[in-house]
C-alpha cells in the first residue's frame, strides 16, 4: 500500500489560492493595523464584549480549556499524534504531527509577537500563542481524518468521532477562552488561527511534494 498523501488532490490544488494567501493577507493587514498598539480595536470591542456576555459565566471551565493551548500541552499532543502515526507506519503524517504545531507556536512566540509588539496588560498579545498551538493541532487532526488519510483508514469509527470533537474543542474552545478570560483580544485569536493554518498547510504541501519527487518514475518502455 502506497503512503497516503496529507492533502487530498483538490485541496492540494487550491491550497495556495484559496487558503494560504487569504490567511497571509488577513495576518498582514492585522499585523500592520495592530503593530505597537496596546488597546482593543473597534472589532475587538464589539466581539470581545459579546463573547464575555455569552460565555463569561464559566471562567473555570475556560481556564481548563485554555490550558490545552499551553506550550507543554501542544508539545505533548504533537508527540502523541506523531507516535500514533508511526504506530501505523504513516511517517509523513508523523512528521506533520510533530513539526506542524511546534513550528507554528515557535513562529508566533519567538518571531511574530516581538516583531508586531501588540500588548495587553503589558504582555505581547498578537498573534495568540495559545490559539496558534491549539489550532495547529486541530488542523493536523482534520488532515489526518479526511477521506483517504492515514488515520481515517485505520481508526475505529468512534475514535474518529472523538478526535473530531477534540479538534473542534481545540480550535473553538481555546480561542473563545482566551478572549473571555481577557488573555487576548479577538483579533489576536484571528491572527493565531491564520498562523496555524498557514504553517501546517504549507508543511503538509511540502511533505507531499517531497514524497512525489522521491517516487520512482515508471519506465514507459
Amino acid at each position: 500500500m502506497s503512503p497516503s498523501p496529507l492533502l487530498p488532490p483538490l485541496l492540494r490544488q487550491r491550497l495556495w489560492a484559496s487558503i494560504v494567501l487569504p490567511c497571509l493577507l488577513v495576518l498582514g493587514v492585522l499585523s500592520w493595523e495592530l503593530a505597537g498598539r496596546s488597546g482593543p480595536s473597534y472589532v475587538d470591542g464589539v466581539v470581545d464584549s459579546r463573547l464575555a456576555h455569552h460565555f463569561g459565566r464559566h471562567p473555570r471551565l475556560f481556564e481548563a480549556v485554555v490550558q490545552l493551548g499551553d506550550p507543554g500541552s501542544v508539545v505533548l499532543a504533537s508527540v502523541a499524534l506523531a507516535g500514533l502515526c508511526m504506530a501505523f507506519r504513516a511517517r509523513r503524517a508523523a512528521l506533520l504531527s510533530l513539526f506542524g504545531p511546534i513550528s507554528a507556536a515557535a513562529l508566533t512566540e519567538w518571531v511574530l509577537k516581538p516583531l508586531i509588539d501588540r500588548r495587553l496588560s503589558g504582555g505581547l498579545a498578537f498573534p495568540s500563542g495559545h490559539t496558534t498551538g491549539a489550532c495547529a493541532v486541530a488542523v493536523v487532526l482534520v488532515l489526518l481524518l479526511l477521506p483517504g488519510a492515514a488515520l481515517r483508514r485505520r481508526l475505529p469509527g468512534f475514535v474518529r468521532v472523538l478526535l473530531w470533537y477534540v479538534a473542534a474543542l481545540l480550535s473553538g474552545g481555546v480561542g473563545v477562552g482566551v478572549v473571555v478570560l481577557r488573555y487576548h483580544y479577538a483579533t489576536d485569536v484571528v491572527g493565531g488561527v491564520a498562523v496555524a493554518v498557514v504553517v501546517t498547510g504549507v508543511l503538509a504541501w511540502m511533505l507531499d511534494r517531497h514524497a512525489d519527487q522521491r517516487r520512482p518514475v515508471a519506465d514507459p518502455g
